[in-house]
């Protein structure tokens, strides 16, 4: 039986908080509007949504609910951002917007991680081995992801956020993954 097609590393959680977040506290769109983008969302809703609070940010419009349904509904795009429903069940789920900074991170951290990712994926994927990536963070400095793989071996493919050098390279995950399950 053929397995599901692989999804890019992401954070679906982080999307939806940072969403939330900036959908009911005007500080949280400005906390996130000078280094997140809409391309940096991996649902392409997610960057639309996005996509739309920044317009009303940078045209000094309050940003809400029922202003951000406004706009979607303008460009005729409400629907395939999932409706004035799913934008009310964003901020319905967000924790809190204190943290919208750090949700922010967390969504474009994946996005630049994607591309570093790719090689590992598709030997995974030959590989035919279960895994999941999630986000962690070592201290104050190391960000990346963490492959689980079986639910038990994990691999770190950290970067320093600092001199973005990425402390294990793909090749070198691929390397570790030929020898220990190819």
């Amino acid at each position: 039986m053929a397995k599901a097609p692989r999804v890019p590393p992401h954070s679906d959680e982080a999307e939806k908080s940072v969403l939330g977040a900036v959908l009911i506290d005007k500080d949280a769109v400005v906390a996130v509007a000078q280094f997140l983008k809409p391309n940096h969302f991996y649902r392409e809703s997610h960057g639309r949504i996005f996509e739309a609070v920044l317009a009303l940010y940078e045209q000094r419009e309050p940003v809400d609910v029922v202003t951000v349904s406004e706009k979607l509904k303008k460009a005729k795009s409400l629907k395939q951002a999932g409706g004035a429903a799913y934008l009310t069940e964003l901020v319905n789920q967000v924790p809190t917007s204190a943290h919208a900074e750090n949700y922010g991170r967390i969504v474009k951290d994946f996005k630049r991680l994607c591309p570093y990712c790719k090689k590992v994926r598709e030997k995974l994927t030959e590989l035919n081995l279960d895994y999941i990536c999630r986000n962690v963070q070592k201290g104050t400095r190391k960000r990346g992801i963490l492959l689980t793989l079986g639910g038990q071996d994990q691999v770190p493919f950290l970067v320093d956020q600092d001199k973005e050098v990425y402390m294990y390279e793909s090749d070198k995950i691929i390397e570790y993954l030929d020898k220990n399950y190819g």
